[in-house]
């Protein structure tokens, strides 16, 4: 799915330097997206949004090897993107639409699309941010950031990379002759791991097929047969790649398959399987094979040999001839014969603006240290992203300049609150990679640099921030901390969620959202006295020893004493809350979860005796007694 992603400048930056293909994880479920079929659609009028085409998949073993989780990222230029998967666009997809990706943290995004349409005799927009629901496959969406951001709306997207954890890689099912085969069908190039083979089926001849050798690399939309030593994905890696490839094969007769969707009504798409003009690999007699059996439907990503009416139903190998694919001719790296400089003796920023402009638009191979004065600054450094972007030039002037940009603090560490902030006419050294942006900017990669040094001073001479939390009470189950403190201390820890866990004591003021079964949480204001004035908010807190409130456990109600444990946080920079789902019910009225049931009056049946040991009739007043040899609260 093709999205065209706008980041406006005042968010950052997302620019691929090095890679062109990532993969799209939720922070919270640690789920990835996997988009299914090319089916999708937008309701201005209806708030509503079918992105049934995407659904979330768990666990690495589960995506390493679906091409439907690889995302490619092409810059486009004045802050638009291409987001490509499995050969189609959501342009084509949902017209009038423009998908936006706005940075909430270094390495995490809010994803949401916006579509123009008309509603009531009016012309307006409708957002749509994409959310994983985390108790169903398909992917889902909110209306609103707010709602986005508490309901597993933020993502990470992560470069798919040989030589790092998120590689694509392929298992190989069949195994012939002491090595493993599979067909595959990507929208992307790649290129293969040593030992590798990638054919295509150059002819069919009779009752045999001849195959071309095209290894090591594969353009996009290519079917191939692969073939390795290894049936393992983690010794058949795929690396995506950023150029084209160029193929120099005769023809092909294998046709590739994007979908085996089966989601209903629109989405399911799908190829079938037609015995009379297609042949599946498969292995037969100790050979690979095309033969005319298979499953119903072509499964996803895969290849099918397209034969004509009347062709033998196995066909075997014959010729293997040659026809490698090739990538543009690589020239000698302009970085080999330049000053990177060092943190002592660093480069001047006329050598970096020169050096960017030769090393073109992708970011260099290695760091570059650089000195100069800041001449302006766009933005100053913040606890919410850790970074900062300005200019420097020689002299400090604001006429030839070389961008910092998403630059972090001194050990390539995020800036905290209360560390030095830049001013311009500092002098400053900072080492990265440097890229020439959009062929037309000189500049420090985005969050690829870091502050070396600073009007002289390094590291070792900052003094370390003090965690507020660290002279804070955080309280306990048996002396928990007052509202107010707690106000208090959620508005000192900032934005972020506290490292440690608060106990908290309040009387329940208002409630958003009673317990559920459905969600097992709760949202409701606690205050000292029960009073609807100063608040501290309990979000999607679960029941007692953190785990999900279920059908006849205790409800809440306005007026109940609660206290509650977690993360706090001023969300927003002007909530101070119980971060949401980091935190869960530590007693009710005094009551913890040990032993205890809720009932009502009307249901309470069998021998009933206070807690003294004497029986008494049917309850008349509230509390605790045992009935038929367990402790029940009754209401």
């Amino acid at each position: 799915m093709l999205l065209a992603f706008v980041a406006s400048s005042a968010w950052g930056q997302l620019a691929p330097e090095k890679y062109k293909y990532y993969r799209v994880q939720n922070t919270s479920t640690k789920r990835y997206v996997s988009v299914r079929d090319n089916v999708g659609s937008v309701s201005v009028s209806k708030k509503t949004a079918d992105v049934k085409a995407v659904e979330m998949v768990s666990g690495f073993d589960n995506v390493v090897s679906d091409p439907a989780t690889i995302i490619g990222l092409t810059d486009k230029g004045a802050n638009y993107y291409d987001f490509s998967a499995q050969g189609t666009r959501v342009s084509d997809i949902i017209k009038k639409t423009n998908v936006i990706i706005k940075p909430v943290t270094d390495d995490s995004y809010l994803v949401y699309v916006t579509y123009k349409g008309s509603a009531g005799g009016m012309t307006g927009y409708a957002n749509a941010y994409l959310t994983d629901p985390g108790s169903d496959i398909a992917v889902g969406y909110a209306d609103s950031e707010s709602s986005a951001r508490k309901g597993n709306g933020i993502w990470s997207v992560i470069p798919v990379a040989n030589d790092g954890s998120n590689y694509f890689g392929v298992n190989m099912d069949l195994n012939a002759n002491g090595k493993y085969y599979t067909t595959l069908y990507t929208d992307f190039p790649y290129q293969l791991s040593e030992g590798m083979k990638a054919y295509v089926v150059s002819e069919i001849d009779g009752g045999k097929v001849n195959l071309e050798d095209i290894s090591p690399y594969v353009p996009a939309e290519t079917p191939v047969i692969l073939e390795s030593g290894s049936s393992s994905a983690s010794d058949n890696k795929l690396q995506p790649l950023a150029t084209t490839v160029n193929s120099s094969f005769t023809a092909n007769n294998l046709k590739g398959v994007y979908f085996n969707h089966d989601a209903g009504d629109k989405h399911t798409v799908r190829t079938a399987f037609a015995k009379t003009t297609m042949r599946l690999l498969n292995v037969k007699d100790g050979e690979i094979v095309f033969v005319d059996e298979g499953d119903a439907y072509i499964p996803a990503n895969t290849a099918y040999l397209n034969v004509a009416s009347g062709s033998s139903s196995t066909l075997t190998i014959g010729k293997i001839s040659s026809a490698s694919s090739s990538i543009p001719g690589t020239q000698e790296n302009p970085e080999d014969k330049m000053n990177h400089g060092t943190a002592t003796d660093p480069i001047s920023v006329a050598d970096a603006i020169a050096n960017a402009k030769a090393i073109g638009t992708e970011a260099s191979a290695k760091d570059f240290y650089v000195k100069g004065k800041i001449s302006s600054i766009k933005f100053e450094y913040s606890a919410q992203y850790g970074t900062a972007t300005y200019n420097i030039s020689d002299d400090g002037s604001t006429g030839t300049v070389f961008t910092v940009y998403g630059s972090y603090y001194f050990d390539n560490k995020s800036w905290q609150e209360g560390q030095t902030q830049i001013a311009v006419g500092d002098e400053v050294v900072v080492c990265g990679k440097i890229i020439n942006y959009n062929g037309n900017t000189p500049e420090f990669a985005d969050k690829k640099n870091y502050l070396v040094s600073l009007n002289g001073k390094t590291s070792s001479e900052v003094v370390p921030v003090e965690n507020p939390e660290d002279k804070m009470d955080h309280g306990t189950a048996a002396s928990p901390i007052n509202v107010a403190d707690a106000l208090a201390d959620a508005i000192a820890i900032g934005t972020k969620a506290s490292t440690n866990d608060f106990y908290v004591k309040g009387k329940i003021s208002s409630i958003k959202y009673e317990y559920s079964a459905e969600h097992g949480t709760a949202t409701y204001n606690i205050s000292e006295d029960g009073t609807a004035g100063t608040e501290f908010t309990v979000y999607s807190s679960y029941y007692f020893d953190n785990k999900s409130w279920q059908e006849g456990d205790n409800q809440i109600a306005v007026g109940d004493e609660v206290i509650v444990c977690g993360k706090i946080i001023n969300y927003n920079g002007n909530t101070p809350e119980f971060a949401s789902k980091q935190n869960y019910l530590v007693s009710l009225n005094g009551n913890t979860a040990t032993g205890i049931q809720d009932v009502r009056l009307s249901e309470t049946k069998g021998a009933v005796y206070n807690l003294t040991g004497q029986r008494v009739g049917k309850p008349t007043q509230k509390g605790i007694y045992l009935i038929n040899g367990k402790k029940v609260l009754v209401k």
